[in-house]
Parts: C-alpha cells; structure tokens; sequence
C-alpha cells in the first residue's frame, strides 16, 4: 500500500499519522487466517536532518554520530542497497562523513514507507488456553497508541506507553476477534519479534495479543532506527496506529 493510500485509509478511520521522524501503522486483515502471520505492519520514516562535528569527543556528539550510524546502517539494509560498511561507535570517521552525504542526499526530506510480515492477533495456543480469565487479549481497532523503547521478556522490544484497549475473546476457539468485552490498562500488549532465523508462518505461542514480526531481522532494523532517534533525542514515544484494511 502506497503512502498516500495509507495516510487516506487513517483518515477514514478518524486518525492522522502523527508529525514525528518514526511512525508505525499496523493493518489489520479482517478475515486473517488463524495462527498464521498475514498481516501487514507498515514502517513511516521521514528522516531528520542530521550535522554532526568531526573529531568532537563531547558526550552530545558522540550520542549524535552513534545515533547517525544506527538510522544509517538500519535504513540501508532495510533498502537491502550497495552501502557503506559502518561501525556504531560513535566516532565520525571517513566512511560515517560519507555515509552522511549519502543519507543526506537520498534521505533526508522524504517520508519513505517499508511493509513487513507481522501479526496483530494471538496464536491458536492462548485462545485455548487464555492467560485473563476474562480472555484473550486482542488490541481494539481502529485506534492508536503510544509505544516506548523496553524489553519483552529478554529480548529488545517497543512496549506500553499508555494504557491500552483491548477486546476480550472468550470463546477459546481458533479465531482471534472483537467482541463485546474491552478492558483498558497495562496488559504487556508488546510490539516485539519471534526468534531469529524462524521462517515458518505460524504463530503459536510468539503473540498472546502482543503484535509481533515474522522475522527478527526486520524487526531489529526498526529497533535500531529508533534507538538512533532516541540518541539523537529526537523521538522517545513511536506512534502506533492500528487500521482495519
């Protein structure tokens, strides 16, 4: 979906994409497959425009150019393009300099969009066996949320920033759907991946409501695009918004 299609599909469910470097829209498919990842997460990015001081030793530039080598590195691969070979350091070598010129040039002033393979619903495993005795826990949509950078369980995560709404599913069946019953609080409704190197398309016990990437290694270019911004101190909170297709 292009990211004019996108923006026009927020704005039919009532939502804008909110005016910050990283956005994170998830579309929800109405009639998704149980137990499978088919749904679609959909990365927006405008780049910020970044200077950094060669050969500064302050803490500031040193979180600026190690922020810089985080977007750059994650942008590049994400693009799966020719690209300099950068080590995030924090030191502003020759090749940063020129990475820098690049990023600037095919960047910096653009909103660019990237989709991955994701799931927005719980596998088979907890809507039979749910962890709430009220239900398994699927975020309301449409809506819109706020993430932060944390952890789930062990690994690298965005989690909870604001209480969530979510419907309670009840009926331990194979389908994860809305329902009469919503709740709002602090659920652990994550945004996080399965393990790396699984390929397979199906869920299991990787989502008990959390929304969730197929593979680790897309998820770890989004991970590490927004810990550049936070280096950067240009964004702490990441925008979820979550559509119905």
């Amino acid at each position: 979906m292009s990211l004019h299609k996108l923006k026009a599909l927020a704005k039919e469910q009532g939502f804008e994409i909110k005016k910050v470097p990283l956005n994170f829209v998830g579309i929800r498919k109405l009639n998704s497959d149980p137990d499978k990842f088919d749904e679609v997460f959909h990365l927006i990015f405008k780049a910020p425009v970044i200077v950094l001081k060669p050969g500064s030793k302050s803490k500031t530039e040193i979180d600026k150019v190690y922020g810089f080598q985080k977007i750059y590195t994650a942008l590049v691969r994400i693009e799966d393009c020719e690209n300099l070979s950068l080590t995030v350091d924090g030191i502003a070598g020759p090749k940063t300099l020129e990475a820098l010129i690049h990023y600037t040039n095919h960047y910096v002033s653009a909103n660019v969009s990237w989709e991955f393979e994701f799931t927005t619903r719980s596998g088979n495993y907890y809507l039979r066996k749910p962890l709430s005795k009220k239900g398994t826990a699927m975020l309301v949509s449409p809506g819109q949320y706020k993430y932060v950078r944390g952890r789930h369980k062990t690994q690298e995560a965005f989690v909870q920033g604001e209480p969530f709404k979510v419907f309670r599913d009840n009926d331990k069946d194979d389908r994860s759907e809305k329902t009469d019953v919503t709740e709002v609080g602090y659920f652990g409704i994550n945004l996080h991946r399965r393990k790396f190197g699984l390929n397979s398309d199906t869920i299991g016990r990787w989502s008990a409501g959390c929304q969730v990437f197929r593979y680790g290694k897309e998820f770890q270019m989004v991970v590490n695009l927004a810990d550049g911004l936070i280096s950067l101190k240009k964004q702490f909170v990441f925008p979820y918004t979550l559509l119905d297709e």
